[in-house]
């Protein structure tokens, strides 16, 4: 379960710094040519940060969807 939920995290960290941030999440809606506005990003980065740094980590992303 790890290994999809790493590969599917990989997706989404577009710039491979191991966080997902607000720039990250519109490059990989834009992607997948799906748009999402600026505060679906904000709602979306919120309940999942768990240290309040305005990104998700791997393990935030782990909890949300383990």
């Amino acid at each position: 379960m790890i290994c999809s939920q790493n590969s599917t995290f990989r997706r989404y960290d577009m710039d491979g710094d191991g966080k997902i941030n607000r720039h990250d999440l519109k490059l990989a809606f834009r992607s997948m040519q799906r748009d999402i506005s600026d505060e679906d990003v904000e709602e979306w980065i919120l309940r999942r940060d768990s240290t309040g740094t305005g990104a998700v980590t791997f393990m935030d992303f782990v909890a949300n969807y383990g």
